[in-house]
């Protein structure tokens, strides 16, 4: 429930840090899923055939690598607070994040 929490939360947080949360989020998938799917086609195992083939294929991968350059991008702006948030409900979900230590 958590990471549920910490993903709405997030939405709450300037742009720069909303593109890396979900640049971070989105490769950590491609990485493990794109291994996985390359085991899969080796052995011709289909137990997680359709998640390796979703989140594995290339065109996930240059998706994640677009959200990578996105963030990158994002580093250079200016840090500004969404509409209505204040300073600490903007950084309660990097706090939310610490506390969960994945």
């Amino acid at each position: 429930m958590k990471y549920i929490a910490f993903l709405v939360t997030a939405t709450t947080l300037p742009y720069k840090l909303q593109a890396t949360v979900l640049y971070t989020i989105e490769r950590v998938y491609q990485l493990a899923w794109t291994n996985i799917h390359h085991e899969t086609q080796k052995r011709g195992d289909s137990m997680y055939g359709e998640f390796a083939e979703r989140w594995g294929n290339t065109g996930f991968v240059e998706y994640v690598a677009l959200l990578g350059r996105q963030a990158e991008e994002a580093k250079t702006l200016p840090i500004a607070l969404a509409p209505g948030n204040t300073l600490e409900e903007s950084t309660a979900a990097v706090d939310l994040e610490r506390e969960e230590k994945w």
